[in-house]
């Protein structure tokens, strides 16, 4: 229940408008809704009211006479809650050294394969546990640090301590490995004995790495499995299983040449637990892990291009392996950890009877305002050369300590939570976002990032999560250019579900569109969080908040903020 009073009320007209008290947020009143003598109502008059948003519009519902309490003094009607500047500690920074700073800020990297890790990389509880053995599946939204943690490990990369091998999807040739199927078991299971050897192999390659191993099996894993020109998979597939070459030499007599083309079931089933053997055998007492990243690369094009159950039964079959090749050796006191790193929208297409049992191997990569602001402390930190962990502090030396007014200048906020409302909560969001600031006040020759600067590097950002956006969905909505269109030529940031399904089944009449079916466009759009409900007057829900969350549809939707201006929405 709101309060407010009459601000308009048109002569012999069935309907006026009420400003809601503290907010003073306008609402639309039809005599209908309003619960007494619609002529006796007089401007000024108290009311108590239920809020709706419905057709993009503010209405007000259920409307009675609040006259027992006074109307609000003008002067409360147009205070805004100010709030005082930063008066924290900051560091005392020239302004060449600021300069410097920002320049650096702007030629941050996106891409973590691009980044600067031996600098950047921030530590997150979830590497301790991939470290450790005890998780196989890594999942997250693009731009939470999936690749990161793969560069990191990657890099890492010790003969004497650590062995890691890194195999991706980046240009694979999925035809080739859909040939492989295993006719012994049913889908979505045919592919995890190639996968097996897969990992098998990549684990011989790695043991090959050891300084502790023999000299001896190193020029025999060498012979059977030589080096591949990259870690895409396509390359090794080539080169370790579909290559002229003999290995017998791991004990079975049998050339590998004809294992695949011939399809005989038995025959590679032996190969996979003669290599199971042969590494339980020779793996050092090292921890040798198999990473497997970018398992997205070609994500649109499979949707387009492949049968979609393919793909999915190809990535069950993956988890499926990794699960029988931690069981099979882990269990023998040997530390072979395959692991697998994917994006959560294509881990949540995948259903299998035996996916709760996974549980136990997974890990979430999500990302709380804490540990978003320590991470941009760290960056920061990094920056200045210095060893410091104070948010405030780091943040305040290069932005102002002014706080910013939003929403026409009724509501002020610090600049971090300004900013916070147009991501997504992912690191990337951010880096880009401090990336388009320093750039922005670079060019304006500014000592520190002001309240303008924020504001102006808005548009920016809103055009970099927009294609991030587009091209996380395209795989599901080839057309989602198309789909944006509706937010852009309505101008509205929120809709009801009616009106977003009117507009949307004109463009399927028109063939501009070619999904019909309305309802999966709108539960994937709240998916990836270009929309959230509308739970009631200023309270928005999106998933990137609550991963639970689930489209209402008996709610208005409202256009994520940092999209707004990417959509043209004002």
């Amino acid at each position: 229940m709101l309060y407010g009073w009459v601000d308009t009320l048109p002569i012999g007209k069935n309907y006026g408008f009420v400003k809601a008290e503290g907010t003073l947020v306008r609402y639309f009143l039809h005599s209908s809704e309003y619960h007494g003598a619609w002529t006796d109502l007089k401007k000024g008059e108290r009311l108590s009211f239920e809020a709706d948003e419905s057709d993009g519009k503010m209405k007000a519902r259920n409307a009675r006479s609040a006259m027992t309490v006074s109307r609000p003094s003008p002067e409360k009607q147009n205070r805004v809650k100010t709030l005082e500047p930063y008066a924290g500690p900051t560091l005392e920074l020239s302004k060449e050294t600021r300069r410097k700073a920002l320049s650096e800020i702007s030629k941050w990297k996106l891409e973590a394969r691009l980044d600067d890790l031996k600098r950047y990389f921030f530590t997150v509880p979830e590497l301790h546990d991939i470290i450790d053995g005890e998780k196989a599946y890594v999942i997250g939204r693009k731009g939470t640090g999936k690749t990161a943690l793969v560069q990191y490990l990657h890099d890492h990369d010790d003969s004497n301590l650590n062995l890691i091998s890194k195999l991706t999807f980046k240009n694979f040739p999925f035809n080739e490995l859909y040939t492989q199927d295993n006719s012994t078991y049913t889908k979505p299971n045919q592919y995890i004995t190639i996968w097996k050897l897969i990992i098998y192999s990549a684990a011989c390659r790695s043991i090959a790495r050891s300084v502790h191993t023999d000299p001896l099996v190193r020029r025999t894993i060498e012979k059977a499995f030589p080096a591949p020109d990259s870690d895409n998979l396509g390359t090794i597939v080539g080169k370790w299983i579909a290559g002229d070459f003999g290995i017998n030499v791991l004990g079975s007599g049998i050339n590998v040449t004809n294992w695949l083309r011939n399809k005989k079931k038995a025959t590679l089933q032996e190969k996979v637990e003669n290599l199971e053997a042969f590494v339980l055998k020779n793996i050092p007492d090292q921890k040798i892990f198999v990473l497997f990243d970018e398992l997205d690369e070609d994500y649109k094009d499979v949707f387009a291009s492949y049968n979609k159950s393919n793909y999915l039964d190809l990535l069950t079959s993956l988890f499926k392996a990794v699960q029988d090749v931690r069981s099979s050796i882990t269990s023998k006191g040997k530390k072979l950890y395959p692991v697998i790193f994917l994006r959560d929208d294509i881990y949540d297409l995948i259903k299998d009877a035996d996916k709760n049992k996974w549980r136990d191997l997974e890990i979430s990569l999500k990302w709380k305002d804490p540990e978003i602001r320590r991470l941009i402390a760290y960056r920061l930190s990094r920056v200045f050369g210095i060893q410091e962990d104070n948010f405030e502090k780091l943040w305040y030396s290069i932005f102002s300590r002014s706080p910013m007014s939003y929403s026409g200048g009724k509501k002020q906020i610090d600049s971090y939570k300004y900013i916070t409302m147009s991501t997504q909560g992912r690191p990337r969001d951010y880096i880009n976002y401090l990336k388009e600031c320093a750039d922005i006040e670079l060019s304006k020759n500014g000592e520190e990032i002001s309240a303008d600067t924020v504001k102006d590097a808005d548009k920016a950002y809103s055009n970099y999560l927009r294609k991030e956006l587009i091209d996380e969905m395209h795989g599901l909505i080839p057309d989602i250019d198309s789909v944006f269109s509706i937010f852009s030529e309505s101008r509205k940031w929120i809709m009801n579900i009616s009106e977003f399904k009117s507009a949307y089944n004109q463009r399927l009449k028109s063939n501009t569109l070619k999904i019909s079916d309305v309802d999966f466009i709108l539960r994937t759009l709240f998916y990836f969080s270009v929309v959230g409900n509308v739970v009631r007057v200023g309270i928005h829900m999106f998933r990137y908040e609550r991963p639970d969350a689930e489209l209402n549809f008996k709610e208005s939707i409202v256009v994520h903020r940092g999209l707004m201006k990417s959509l043209q929405i004002v």
